[in-house]
């Protein structure tokens, strides 16, 4: 798995650590000699669960998972510190496990849930069971491991401003919730989410204060009084009539305006309805919004009573070219395709598509237009064959154009257009950006200012600009991921005046540079003064938090490896965001749920990926083609407790609890 070569050192200088300490237990054992100071009962090793999600023959095809057996023997190493009385030198290595395993996940086989169709694995993090085991600790062996930790979360709430407070007590929750002050860092994160409309994030805090932590100070009744509601809000009517009754049996006593408030939510089913987004006319990013709930006002029904006319129409070149001519990047991909066409009798060269020719096959295939347009102010955005587009809403006049670039495959997308005539798919690259490829279509307007995904850039006589090293004699083979990287940009623009505010690559802050083979995977979707984005860096899928004024990167979290099996080289990796949470649909077989914050990873679900994308005896991308069966594009939608999943690789509509990850119900794809 391809986790780098920082992450390697980490792991390097976490098990030195872990060896300075144990064998200072070694040193100091008949010194240390006395009565423990309680009863440890160790819990569930994780490695007695299971901490591999590459090699189960039951999720074959799909992506590996960031999973780290060495952190088991930093957790066996304290389970043994805690054993012997030794809890101080048990926080050490716990506290390091906390703080470096934000993206690791573990499962356990009672977690993997069987329809009649398919299998769904749930994974979760690392952290959650850490925080168990410091939880069920003694009360000595937890007064030890508070000594540092009280320390470090007050440090982090008396250093933060109060603009920096919802980042403070999201750190205190996540690193140091079972210190002093992890209880009421959690309440009060979870009262700001609330007051956000944040339901599902709240519920799962207020949870973890009542169902985790030992001793709270925080009143009962408040926790269960907000539960209550939160529940009711997501639409889990069971855990809010459980938490109201608890809140009830405890004789608290209510006030009556207070307690018909309440009962008046727990009485609608479906409450989180209400919560929809209105229809608008301002349409800033695909789907509307960043949770996808977005929708269009209707048009008045004295114009759909009568036959429509055109405003006003965009015409604009396109160089069809070939997938067959000098487009590829690699030299070893023409001796590939002179070596198939040789033996097919074909002639090495081919006539580029006429634009009739390819409106027949438009109708033939049944495609449908990749591009899209984004409408922001009384003006519409939207995407030529070089360049982005903006023009007056009402009279179709030009207001600005975006700097000009050309559109650039990635090497999965030729070897998609090699077989496109037998697939009845895309055969040239005009025919893939216009009807293929949606990554490359990528835009979003945030804050007035417009985030475009664009390609190499080009002068007026369509020279590109120095592009990152190819190497191009790379070797090709069984495991010589043929992925679905790109090279690839984003560009900044005043929505107004077509300003260029910034511009850089996903392998780099830098303008023009960067590795070659990463990639942004789709456009960006704002969060707060962040704009967060999926980046495939050569086999391997991450999300990047760039600062929305800058471009720069403020934090980047490791998802998984893409599958040596592939996936849609043409569908933008999903990422919805609604409160606090990130949703991410790989296309590879995984779906993911991160803090939007941070990055960190709460929860993933594999689930079997359909069509011969889950067949063992696939070896390589290039048997895939055409193979994966699914939707047109991944798609994720959180809707109340539920996040409704359309992905690429899956011949099912499904949904999971957005909470927890646990599968609730799936719907075979018509």
């Amino acid at each position: 798995m391809a986790i780098g070569r920082q992450r390697m050192m980490k792991n390097a200088t976490a098990r030195l650590v872990a060896g300075v300490l144990l064998a200072g237990v070694i040193c100091v054992g008949s010194a240390a000699q006395g009565q423990p100071l309680g009863r440890f009962v160790r819990p569930v090793s994780l490695l007695e669960t299971s901490t591999s999600s590459g090699d189960d023959s039951d999720f074959a095809g799909g992506a590996s998972l960031k999973t780290d057996p060495e952190l088991d023997q930093f957790l066996k190493r304290a389970d043994l510190f805690a054993e012997d009385g030794r809890y101080d030198l048990a926080s050490v290595l716990w506290q390091r496990v906390l703080d470096e395993s934000s993206g690791t996940v573990m499962t356990r086989d009672d977690w993997t849930q069987q329809t009649s169709r398919r299998k769904y694995k749930r994974y979760r993090s690392v952290i959650g069971e850490i925080e168990q085991t410091i939880a069920n600790l003694p009360p000595a062996g937890l007064r030890t491991y508070r000594v540092t930790a009280d320390g470090e979360a007050q440090a982090l709430l008396s250093g933060a401003e109060t603009k920096d407070l919802e980042e403070a007590l999201t750190q205190v929750t996540t690193r140091y919730f079972l210190s002093s002050h992890g209880d009421d860092a959690a309440y009060r994160l979870a009262c700001l989410r609330m007051d956000r409309f944040d339901f599902v994030g709240a519920s799962r805090l207020l949870a973890k204060v009542l169902n985790q932590y030992p001793d709270s100070n925080i009143p009962r009744e408040d926790l269960l009084l907000r539960m209550a509601v939160a529940s009711a809000r997501v639409g889990d009517q069971e855990s809010a009539r459980a938490a109201w009754d608890k809140l009830k049996d405890s004789g608290t006593d209510l006030p009556a305006h207070l307690v018909s408030l309440v009962e008046a939510d727990l009485s609608r089913e479906g409450i989180d309805k209400v919560q929809l987004v209105g229809a608008s006319q301002q349409w800033t990013m695909p789907y509307g919004n960043p949770a996808r709930t977005g929708h269009m006002l209707p048009l008045p029904g004295s114009m759909t009573s009568n036959t429509m006319s055109e405003l006003w129409t965009q015409d604009f070149e396109i160089s069809i070219g070939t997938s067959h001519s000098n487009e590829y990047p690699y030299q070893v991909y023409e001796d590939l395709e002179r070596l198939r066409r040789s033996r097919i009798g074909a002639t090495q060269n081919t006539t580029p598509a006429s634009r009739e020719q390819m409106l027949q096959r438009w109708k033939q295939g049944g495609w449908a237009p990749a591009g899209g347009m984004l409408l922001a102010d009384g003006k519409a955005y939207f995407k030529a064959s070089d360049r982005v587009i903006c023009r007056d809403l009402q009279t179709g006049e030009l207001v600005w154009m975006g700097r000009k670039n050309r559109f650039q495959p990635d090497k999965l997308s030729l070897m998609y257009m090699q077989r496109g005539q037998q697939l009845g798919k895309p055969t040239n690259v005009a025919e893939v950006m216009l009807f293929g490829d949606r990554i490359h279509q990528g835009m979003a307007i945030s804050d007035g200012w417009l985030f475009n995904v664009e390609g190499p850039i080009v002068d007026d006589f369509n020279n590109p600009a120095p592009q990152p090293n190819q190497n191009p004699r790379r070797g090709y083979g069984y495991r010589s991921m043929v992925g679905r990287a790109r090279t690839n940009w984003i560009a900044a623009y005043d929505a107004t005046n077509g300003k260029l505010k910034w511009h850089r690559s996903a392998g780099g802050d830098d303008t023009e540079g960067g590795k070659f083979d990463v990639g942004f995977m789709a456009a960006p979707v704002p969060f707060a003064r962040f704009l967060i984005v999926p980046v495939i860096d050569g086999g391997s899928l991450w999300i990047y938090a760039l600062e929305k004024k800058t471009g720069r990167t403020a934090w980047k979290s490791f998802l998984c490896d893409d599958p040596d099996s592939g996936a849609s080289p043409w569908s933008p990796i999903a990422l919805a965001i609604d409160g606090g949470d990130a949703y991410v649909s790989t296309g590879a077989g995984v779906i993911f749920a991160i803090d939007a914050l941070n990055g960190r990873t709460r929860w993933a679900v594999r689930y079997q990926r359909s069509g011969a994308a889950g067949d063992t005896n696939v070896r390589n991308a290039y048997q895939m083609i055409g193979q994966i069966k699914g939707w047109r594009e991944d798609m994720v939608i959180p809707h109340g407790k539920h996040l409704v999943v359309m992905a690429s690789d899956s011949d099912e509509l499904f949904a999971l609890d957005r909470r927890s990850g646990e599968f609730l119900w799936e719907s075979p794809r018509t």
